[in-house]
This record gives structure tokens, sequence and C-alpha cells, in this order.
């Protein structure tokens, strides 16, 4: 067969295989979009208000809500987004702040709370992984978080809008971490104009203003500054008193825990491991605070542990007040089971919600630190998803 009767074959077959693999990747983002919006789920997310007018240098909060519908669940991630021109947000968003009775449960944690403007659009991003073993529902709209907004100036264009980004906001079920959150279309619609208001009167033209009195204030007692007693941390030390690398504890290990504190009324502190007892301790150590000590059991695992300082009779914490980590088993054999470098943390010889639930916990941190370089982050996420193991 000559090459000229070759080559339209062989076009004819590029062009088919071309079209073939088109429609596969057609396909699959098809399926991505599908698996983020979930038109059919029952969770909802919403932001509020959701309109609104306001002028140059007003501020505003915003609020998040969700609605997980009677459905328990492990978490909840979302991207907010809005555009802006120039080198800069005319709407400059700031100030992220999680509910703080989510945090104060104890069952909360939230390790990404970033705002990002980049080429013309900013990304406001929430994470957050609820803990529980039995995962969080309800049935009516929640506060989640909420964030400020600064009208710096007038934007191009107005009203200005705020959207969910539909594929990077999900509301993951409890039992099989399937996204529940039905396709998010609620948004921010505020309207950017006009000037401040006037702060005085004008005085009619010809007419001379009759000076007036400034009123004399009446004095008020002001509040006796009282000194803020509360729980702030959680450390872990040796029994010589120096820091531990959280990566490095083993089973049978003996720890000191230190809790500390502010204010000048405290009595005595207290401590408590997972689910267990609270253990009350009166031992000080100058600066570091109260200080328990504790033996690991000998075959290692996770471990919580919960810190309160009590204030002139009352025990106070704060959602800092508490640190969590792994400590390896005592026995030779547990320390080099290879499937907790993999990211196994509670060593159930699998890879699943609770591993990630444990490195989303310690986000910035050593505890979950799969690369040894130093912290949890991005690199130690995409490694744990790489060795994922559920069964």
């Amino acid at each position: 067969m000559t090459t000229k009767k070759l080559l339209p074959i062989i076009f004819i077959l590029f062009l088919g295989v071309s079209i073939f693999l088109t429609a596969i990747l057609v396909r699959q983002r098809q399926e991505i979009r599908k698996k983020a919006s979930v038109p059919q789920g029952v969770a909802t997310i919403r932001l509020s208000p959701e309109t609104g007018t306001y002028a140059p240098d007003q501020s505003f909060p915003v609020s998040i809500y969700f609605n997980t519908a009677g459905i328990s669940v492990s978490g909840i991630a979302l991207r907010i987004t809005y555009p802006y021109t120039g080198t800069s947000p005319e709407l400059e968003a700031s100030n992220i702040q999680i509910n703080p009775d989510l945090l104060l449960s104890g069952d909360w944690v939230c390790p990404v709370k970033t705002i990002t403007p980049e080429n013309g659009v900013v990304k406001i991003d929430i994470a957050c992984v609820n803990t529980n073993i039995a995962g969080f529902s309800v049935s009516t709209d929640t506060l989640l978080a909420s964030f400020n907004l600064q009208v710096r100036k007038i934007p191009a264009t107005s009203p200005m809008v705020l959207n969910f980004d539909p594929e990077l906001t999900v509301i993951k079920q409890k039992s099989n971490a399937q996204n529940i959150l039905g396709n998010p279309t609620s948004s921010g619609i505020y309207n950017i104009g006009g000037t401040l208001p006037e702060t005085t009167t004008p005085i009619p033209s010809g007419s001379t203003p009759t000076p007036t009195q400034t009123p004399t204030p009446t004095p008020t007692s002001s509040p006796t500054p009282t000194s803020a007693c509360n729980c702030v941390r959680v450390k872990l030390y040796d029994t010589n008193n120096k820091p531990l690398n959280l990566s490095q504890i083993i089973g049978g290990q003996t720890i000191r825990i230190f809790i500390e504190g502010t204010g000048k009324d405290q009595w005595q502190a207290r401590v408590r491991i997972n689910q267990g007892s609270w253990k009350v301790t009166t031992n000080y150590i100058y600066p570091l605070g109260y200080h328990l000590d504790w033996t690991i059991p000998s075959k290692g695992g996770f471990f919580n542990v919960k810190g309160e300082i009590n204030c002139s009779g009352t025990w106070k914490s704060s959602p800092d007040c508490h640190t969590s980590f792994i400590a390896r088993g005592g026995e030779e054999g547990d320390r080099e089971k290879p499937e907790f470098g993999a990211g196994d943390f509670n060593n159930d010889e699998k890879i699943d919600n609770y591993d990630l639930n444990f490195l989303l916990l310690n986000w910035g941190k050593i505890e979950a630190d799969l690369n040894q370089d130093g912290t949890t982050n991005e690199k130690d996420l995409a490694f744990l998803l790489a060795n994922w193991s559920p069964q």
C-alpha cells in the first residue's frame, strides 16, 4: 500500500481516537461536577445577610450558616469567591472567626481559615472536621463562621456578588463520607456606592449660628478590671522539664503534662486524657504552669489531652487548651509497623476517616507529619490519600 493511501487512513484513525479521548475527558469532568454539586443533597449552607447596601469605608460582618438536615456529618469545607479589579480588592475580607460554641465542644477543629486575593478573585476557604465518633447533626440553621468585609473603594461593578464554589463546598456524611450538600444557591449581593452621610447640619446662608453649650457628661464609674483567668495551653515535656518531640513518643514512656493558665486567681489544674476521668494537680513550676506526670500505656495509640484551670473555684478552659499525639507501641515490633508511616495513626491496620480527621486536627503541627519535614501540610495529606485503605 502506498504512502498516499496510508495517510487518509492514519488521519481517520487519529481523528477517531481524539474524539474518543475527548468524550472520556468530558464525561470525567461531568462526573466530578456531579460528585461536587450533589443536586439531590439535603444539607444546606447560606450567607447572612444575603443583600445589603454599603458606603465607602463601611465595614460589616457576614455569617455562614449550615444545616445537616438531621444527618450525622464528619466535616464541612467551603470556598466563597468574589471578583475585584486592580491590584487590591475593593471589598476587603478579614478576620475569619469560627463559632466558639463549636470549638468549645472539643469535637470541632478548623485547620483551614484563609483569605487569598489572586488574579482578580478573592477566595475565602474554611474547612472544619468533627472528631466525635458519632459525628454531628443539626436540623436548624447553625452558625459555622463569620468574617468581616470592609469597603475600601467603590468597585468597578456593583452589586458585588459573593458565591459558594459548588465544586469546593461540601458537607461530608459520617457513615459513608459522601457529600450531602445540595448545590449551594445562597449568595451575598451587596450594593456599594454613594458617600458617607454628613455628620454636621448645614447653616442657612446669612444667619449667625447660635453657640450651644456642650453638656457636661455625667461621670460614670468604670468597671474594675479583672484579671482574665483561663486555661490557654497544654504542653508535653519529659520528666526533666524538656519539651518533647511528639513524633518520638512511645508507649511505656512517662511524660509531664503542663497546663498553662492566665490570671492571678489560679488554684489548681486538671487533666483529662481521651474519655477518662479528670486528674487534679497542684504541682506548679514557674513559668511552665501546673503539671501532672503520666505514663503512656505500653501498647501506645492515639491520645487527646484536655486541660482546665481552676479560677477561684470555677474550672475554665479554651479551644486551644488541648493537644493530641500518637505514641508508637512500646514493643519493638510495634515501632516498626510500616502501616504507621503510611498514615495509620491509630494502628487499626487501615487508613480511613479517623486518620484523615487526625491529620486535619493537627494541621500545621508536627503530630501528623508523615514525611518528616517538621509540619503537617498538603504533602502529608497527599501521602495519606495515596495510601487510603478504609477496608
